[in-house]
């Protein structure tokens, strides 16, 4: 389906079908979201070919698959021809032009044959910034610009936060749990009040039909009724979200009204801070000899909110810190091979051969014996940081300087085993422990708190629907098939897989939550 995407691009009204067609594949829309829809199935092709062209240009540049030159008038040949046009790809003639509608799609400008100006205003050199990172960040704009047109942003009042309702999916769950859960982030869970509204055959109140004293709406069945009570006893670990849900401060949230979070404009990364640590005086702070390396990063939250720190420490014979170096990571999206090779290049920054690095990351030990074409290859991950570390090693010679693997976090067990030394476990255990003063270095220059406690919140609330949907008894009147109006009526004629009627799962469709 991608084929011919990065030479001619993909115009607005393509996209929209190839997602309609996927998402008739997994079952009837019926008025569901179908952004939610490919943003719950966690592959969405259509984002792919929309930033085809992009990475596709990424890599010509990375890679040096096409002469500077020739690259420079195509470019300007485009920027004429496509930048001008009211309809940009109706212009397009080749990968330069595909490549400026389709960041234009996404808000971003090019400003020359080898930047990039996304919408936040981040310049991204394509010589400095990998293709697979350049992929990531164009999804991550088309994605924000996609949840702020999708019919669920009327609905619950902005842009939808499908993310943490993603990833709780991830993990195995019960048929029915999956179905619901899925259907309520498409749009696609009928309360009581909603088929009232909607004007429902057979709907004569917008009432709760289990405590028949308060409206029926979302946040009702799900923290507002009396009838929870038995099922609160259940959902161990459940309590701290009911109570913030209840809460004055909380209860006009848009995930305990709505099932979805609000969507954030993701924040910008740290930059590079780097720290001198130690507990003795050197005149001469180089890295020779045997060195730690070491990577961390604090994950538990959305992609791009990550934030990770390095270090490289240097200890005596008796496993002691004599001096060592840590800091931040500043990626768009850290992670731990990154994070790794961090530490790698700032040791090489400030080593003099002969060295050896000591590493827990099998990645970086099989990058070095795979050598440097391997590494700086446009499909590596974090061939940017893999360009530098090679480059850092020809300005040293190239000789003397090895990364051996050692076992991180080494234990007792494992130095009796013979599986590492009680030299390398001081050594790895003190590289870790500095690597976590960077990643908490990371987070205080650019806070995710506020993400990440929303994403774990809105993580724990699934938490509890997925006890309600099991448990939850009949809120809503029998028969809500048919509906006042002859587009409504055929809309509600037959509920699509999952609860377009309020009905849980595919194996009881007459079970309603």
């Amino acid at each position: 389906m991608r084929y011919g995407a990065s030479a001619c691009g993909v115009t607005n009204t393509a996209l929209r079908r190839i997602r309609s067609f996927a998402c008739g594949v997994v079952g009837e829309m019926r008025g569901r979201s179908t952004f939610a829809r490919t943003a719950l199935a966690g592959y969405d092709v259509g984002s792919l070919m929309a930033t085809d062209p992009i990475v596709q240009w990424a890599k010509a540049v990375w890679d040096r698959l096409v002469p500077s030159t020739d690259r420079k008038d195509s470019w300007k040949r485009a920027m004429v021809d496509v930048a001008t046009a009211q309809r940009p790809f109706q212009a397009v003639v080749g990968p330069a032009g595909a490549m400026i509608a389709s960041a234009l799609r996404i808000g971003w400008k090019v400003p020359s044959p080898h930047h990039l100006q996304t919408a936040n205003g981040t310049t991204i050199s394509l010589y400095e910034v990998a293709p697979r990172d350049v992929q990531l960040l164009a999804i991550r704009d088309l994605v924000h610009l996609e949840a702020k047109s999708s019919s669920l942003t009327t609905r619950i009042g902005g842009p939808p936060d499908l993310v943490p309702l993603k990833d709780f999916l991830r993990k195995k769950r019960s048929p029915k749990v999956a179905e619901a859960l899925r259907a309520l982030g498409e749009g696609g869970w009928w309360t009581q009040a909603r088929m009232y509204e909607a004007g429902m055959d057979g709907v004569d109140s917008n009432v709760c039909q289990v405590c028949h004293d308060q409206v029926g709406t979302l946040y009702h069945r799900c923290c507002g009724c009396p009838g929870l009570k038995d099922l609160e006893e259940k959902a161990k670990g459940c309590e701290e979200v009911l109570d913030k849900a209840r809460s004055a401060l909380n209860c006009d949230d848009s995930l305990f009204n709505t099932g979805i979070p609000l969507l954030q404009e993701p924040g910008r990364p740290p930059g590079l801070v780097t720290r001198w640590c130690g507990g003795k005086v050197v005149d001469d702070p180089t890295f020779t000899g045997e060195v730690f390396s070491d990577g961390s990063v604090v994950g538990g939250c959305r992609k791009g909110d990550e934030r990770a720190g390095w270090a490289v420490v240097k200890v005596d014979d008796e496993g002691m810190v004599i001096f060592g170096v840590y800091g931040t990571c500043p990626d768009f999206f850290p992670t731990s091979l990154r994070a790794e090779l961090w530490g790698v290049l700032q040791a090489l920054r400030h080593a003099m051969p002969p060295v050896t690095i000591w590493v827990d990351n099998a990645g970086v030990v099989d990058g070095f014996g795979r050598g440097r074409s391997w590494c700086v290859d446009s499909a590596r991950p974090a061939a940017d940081l893999w360009c530098l570390v090679w480059d850092k090693v020809d300005d040293l010679g190239g000789e003397g300087i090895k990364v051996v693997k050692t076992k991180g976090h080494a234990t007792k067990a494992d130095v009796e085993a013979g599986r590492s030394t009680w030299w390398h476990q001081a050594g790895n255990e003190h590289a870790d422990h500095f690597a976590k003063r960077g990643s908490a270095l990371a987070e205080d220059l650019a806070s995710t708190k506020v993400s990440r406690d929303g994403y774990r919140l809105a993580k724990k609330w699934y938490q509890w629907l997925e006890v309600l949907i099991c448990n939850w008894p009949k809120d809503t009147q029998r028969r809500a098939t048919k509906a006042r109006g002859s587009r409504l009526k055929r809309r509600m004629r037959r509920p699509a897989s999952g609860t377009d009627t309020g009905e849980i799962g595919r194996a009881s469709c007459r079970e309603r939550v």
